[in-house]
């Protein structure tokens, strides 16, 4: 619920209270009261605490990106100290050099290649010449 509908609940609450005549007859205007006191204070400890959540997500977040700007330096400066191949590089999990698989193409995909470019160089031909007999 939110607070624009407790203040309307509040505000039906003082009009039943100035107009004792009319009343909800199975609950009692007092009730009503206690309910919408009841239901304030609840709203307002959930606010509370959802703003205390709030900073506390932000507090993580800038923790966070300190201790990933920490990770790259400390990376960078164990690549710079021992080189970019050696063991001390494995021990803080990045990859050595020597350790990276080396690209290897699939010959089957390396033919379509080759023949969707000559494809393309014929049909750059085939427009060259028309345009040279108009």
């Amino acid at each position: 619920m939110s607070y624009e509908r407790l203040e309307e609940f509040g505000g039906l609450v003082d009009f039943l209270e100035k107009h004792p005549e009319i009343s909800l007859k199975d609950i009692p205007t007092t009730e009503l009261r206690i309910t919408h006191t009841e239901l304030k204070k609840l709203l307002d400890s959930i606010k509370e605490t959802e703003d205390k959540l709030y900073e506390d997500k932000k507090k993580r977040d800038s923790k966070e990106k300190l201790v990933s700007e920490l990770i790259v330096r400390i990376h960078s400066l164990v690549v710079a100290s021992y080189g970019p191949d050696s063991s001390e590089v494995n021990s803080v999990g990045l990859v050595a050099k020597s350790d990276r698989k080396k690209p290897v193409r699939d010959p089957e995909k390396e033919k379509i290649r080759k023949e969707k470019k000559a494809k393309e160089k014929a049909a750059i031909e085939k427009a060259k010449e028309e345009s040279k007999k108009e």
